[in-house]
C-alpha cells in the first residue's frame, strides 16, 4: 500500500513540473518577424513618405522651354498618353541635377517631378471706394481680404517680382506683383484686395533618358549658307512681353484679338499675313516700291500694342511658334503692362531676342 502511494506521489510531482516546464517556454521566433517600430522610428518613416508624397512624376513630350526673368524658365510639355499639354515653371538655380543647354531638351521625351500647388493670384486692390488695380468689374466669385498692405514700400528693380502681403488678426495673404508707383503711395495702409486661386506647376527634377541623349539631332539647313540678317553692330537688343506661343496661327489671332480687348491696346499686325510656307508674309510695299520678307518687331516700331510674331525670325527662340506679343522695348519699360496682363494671362513673361536695325537693301 505504501508502496502504490509512493507511485502515486512521484507520478503527479512529475506531471506537476512538466507543466511548469511547458508554460515557461515561449513559441520560436518566427524567421521573418520583425521588432515593432520606436516611435522615432515611426515619426521619421511618416516624414519621409510625406515629403516623397509632395512630388510629383510625370513621363513626357518637351515641346519648348522659352526663358522669362533669370533665373524663372517656361516650360511647356505634351503628355500623350494623357492626351494633354501642360505649362510648368522652372527655376534654374533650384533644379536637380543642374543643366546648362535648355534648346537640347526640345523634342525629346523627360521624366518630371514637380510640385502643384493652388497659390494666390492678386486681381484687384482698392483703398475705399477707390480702384487701385485692376478694372472696375469685380466678380462675386472672387474671394478677398481687407486688412494693411505691407511689402510695397520700393518699386520692383529686379526681374523677379516683389512679395507683398495684406493681412488683418484673422489672416494673411501673399502676393508675387511687380510693385509700382500705385501700389507704394498706399503701403502700411487699409486696403481691400481682390484674389482667385490659380495652380502652380514648378518642376524640381527634369531627366532625359540615356535613349533620348543617344538620338540624332536634326540640324536645320538651307540651300543659301548666307545669313538672313548680319550679326554684329546692326543687332541690338531688345525685349518681348509675349501671353502665348503657338504652333497655330488661328489660335494666335484669337488670343491677339482677345488680349485687344483686355489690355485696351491696339491690334497692329504690321500688314503681315499667315503664310504656309513662310509662317508670315509682308502685303506691305517698302518706300523702295518692293515687299520685303518678315522682319520682326522692334525695327523701330516698338511700344504697347498686340501684334503677331514668328519664333523662325528669332534666333534665341524655338522655331515654328506664332507668338502674340503685347509689347516691346526695353525690359524695365514692359514691367507696368506685364503686371497687367498677368491679370488676363498668369503665363505672360518678358524674353529679350536680338533684332536687326540696319538697311534692308
Amino acid at each position: 500500500m505504501k508502496r502504490t502511494n509512493q507511485y502515486l506521489r512521484n507520478m503527479y510531482l512529475l506531471l506537476l513540473l512538466s507543466l511548469i516546464i511547458a508554460s515557461c517556454t515561449s513559441a520560436p521566433k518566427q524567421e521573418n518577424e520583425e521588432a515593432p517600430e520606436t516611435e522615432e522610428a515611426q515619426e521619421a518613416t511618416t516624414l519621409d513618405n510625406s515629403a516623397d508624397d509632395e512630388l510629383l512624376t510625370e513621363y513626357g513630350l518637351i515641346q519648348a522651354v522659352e526663358d522669362g526673368a533669370y533665373p524663372m524658365y517656361t516650360v511647356t510639355v505634351e503628355f500623350p498618353e494623357r492626351k494633354m499639354i501642360q505649362t510648368f515653371n522652372l527655376n534654374a538655380e533650384e533644379l536637380e541635377p543642374r543643366i546648362e543647354q535648355w534648346g537640347s531638351f526640345v523634342g525629346k521625351y523627360a521624366s518630371i517631378k514637380y510640385t502643384s500647388t493652388l497659390d494666390p493670384y492678386l486681381l484687384q486692390i482698392k483703398k475705399g471706394e477707390k480702384m487701385i488695380l485692376g478694372s472696375t468689374e469685380i466678380d462675386p466669385k472672387w474671394k478677398l481680404i481687407t486688412g494693411t498692405l505691407s511689402g510695397a514700400a520700393e518699386i520692383t528693380s529686379s526681374d523677379l517680382p516683389s512679395t507683398i502681403r495684406v493681412s488683418n488678426e484673422e489672416e494673411n495673404v501673399s502676393f508675387n506683383y511687380y510693385v509700382g508707383d500705385e501700389l507704394v503711395a498706399i503701403n502700411n495702409t487699409e486696403v481691400t484686395a481682390y484674389y482667385i486661386f490659380r495652380p502652380n506647376h514648378t518642376i524640381t527634377s527634369i531627366i532625359i533618358p540615356e535613349k533620348e541623349k543617344n538620338k540624332e539631332t536634326a540640324v536645320k539647313t538651307t540651300e543659301d549658307s548666307e545669313e538672313e540678317y548680319p550679326s554684329g553692330t546692326m543687332m541690338v537688343d531688345n525685349s518681348y512681353l509675349i501671353l502665348q506661343s503657338t504652333t497655330s496661327y488661328s489660335a494666335a489671332m484669337f488670343t491677339a484679338k482677345q488680349a485687344s480687348k483686355q489690355l485696351g491696346a491696339t491690334l497692329n499686325l504690321r500688314g503681315y499675313i499667315f503664310d504656309f510656307k513662310e509662317g508670315l508674309k509682308d502685303t506691305t510695299a517698302c518706300g523702295c516700291g518692293e515687299i520685303h520678307g518678315y522682319v520682326p518687331r522692334g525695327r523701330f516700331d516698338d511700344g504697347n500694342y498686340v501684334s503677331i510674331e514668328h519664333s523662325d525670325a528669332f534666333t534665341e527662340f524655338t522655331n515654328g511658334y506664332y507668338i502674340v506679343v503685347a509689347g516691346s522695348g526695353k525690359r524695365s519699360t514692359l514691367k507696368p503692362l506685364l503686371a497687367k496682363a498677368k491679370q488676363f494671362y498668369g503665363d505672360a513673361y518678358v524674353k529679350d531676342a536680338e533684332v536687326y536695325i540696319s538697311c534692308m537693301h
